[in-house]
């Protein structure tokens, strides 16, 4: 049988986890996104990015070469 002291301390373990669940539904929300895309968009607005990284990616996107012409700009170049 479940002596009183026994009752008590499960009775204030379940209230501490109660409040421990609705002190981080306080502190988190919930978003849905409706698509992959959407959810890598705003992660992207949310996460800074390094320095260094910034300046290693901005150098390597320089070195790419031009896209060419799209083939109505070829035809109608004349």
């Amino acid at each position: 049988m479940d002596t009183p002291r026994k009752k008590l301390e499960q009775r204030t373990e379940s209230e501490t986890t109660h409040e421990h669940q609705q002190q981080s539904g306080q502190q988190q929300t919930v978003r849905e996104f409706g698509s992959a895309e959407e959810m890598l968009q705003h992660d992207a607005e949310q996460t800074n990015v390094p320095e260094a990284v910034e300046i290693r990616l901005k150098r390597s996107t320089t070195d790419l070469a031009r896209p060419p012409f799209p083939w109505w700009k070829r035809w109608f170049r004349g």
